[in-house]
This record gives structure tokens, sequence and C-alpha cells, in this order.
């Protein structure tokens, strides 16, 4: 007979090879159907990140135009073909204008939509111009190419204010 401790040694010695494989085979699985989804979250944040960008450089230019009394705007340049990426540049205007800042935009996202003249201008007073249009809009879509785009919209308020406006649900 075989003593009770050495019995139940036996029993325990770990995970047999197939018990390992199978572990594998489903965690494997779940990595191959969550790529996709962690794929389209990354794309997302892209163009969210693309489009907070642009609203960020229109509320620095009206900024700027407040504190330097003087009209600002920001001009936004989509890539040509050879180029890595879109360009948008914030400019002080006067006598002489000139460029204060830029911003590069990757070139998976796509400018669907831009204001006359490619640029946005902010008075002295904060204001967008010209004056009778209640907003300008920026139209972004992302991810180039794909069938699953989604568009972001950033507006210009003729009052100044600059808004988001995402896409209602995300594909």
């Amino acid at each position: 007979m075989i003593p009770k401790n050495r019995a139940l040694r036996r029993e325990s010695r770990g995970y047999t090879l197939i018990e390992l494989l199978i572990v594998v085979a489903i965690v494997a699985l779940m990595a191959f159907v969550a790529a996709p989804w962690f794929s389209r979250i990354s794309q997302r944040n892209q163009l969210r990140s693309a489009a907070r960008e642009i609203q960020t450089t229109l509320l620095a230019a009206r900024m700027t135009a407040v504190r330097n009394n003087a009209p600002a705007s920001v001009r936004i340049l989509p890539a040509p073909p050879e180029a890595a990426h879109h360009s948008v540049q914030t400019w002080l205007e006067g006598a002489t204008p000139r460029q204060i800042a830029g911003l590069e935009i990757p070139k998976n996202v796509r400018f669907v939509s831009l204001p006359p003249g490619d640029r946005v201008v902010f008075t002295a007073d904060g204001r967008r111009t010209p004056a009778g249009v209640l907003h300008q809009d920026i139209v972004i879509e992302g991810p180039v190419g794909s069938a699953l785009a989604n568009q972001i919209t950033v507006q210009a308020w003729e009052n100044g204010r600059i808004g988001f406006v995402p896409p209602v649900s995300w594909k």
C-alpha cells in the first residue's frame, strides 16, 4: 500500500502539455479578435488628437490677436502628394505679416472642408472675421482610405468661440 502523502504528491505535479497548449490557443484567439478593435481605437485617437490640435491652434491665434491688438490668422495648407504632413500655421497679420507658430497634422487625416481661403482670421477684439457668417467649419476625416472613416468638425464662431463636434457614433 502506498502512503497517503506520496499518492497526493503524484497527483499534483503541474499542468500537462495539452492543458498549456489549450490556454495558449485561447489567449492567441482572444488577441486575434481584439487586434482590429485596438487598431480602430488607435485611429480614432489620432483623428481626435488632430482635431484637438487644430482647435487649440485656433484658440491660441485668437488669444494672440487680443494680446497683440492686431489681427491673427490660422492658415491651413493641405499636404501636396510628396509631403508627409499637412501644415497649420499661425500668422500675426499687420503691416508685415509674420508666422509665429506652426503645426503638422499627419497625412492619414484628410481635410474634407475648409473655410474660404483656407484660413480663419481673428480681429484684435477676439472676434472671427468676416462678420455675418455664423461659423466657419474645418472638417477632417480619418483614417484616409478606410471604409470606416470618421469626421470631426472644428468650428470657429463669429463671436470667437471655438467648437469641437465629434461624430455622433464612431465607426
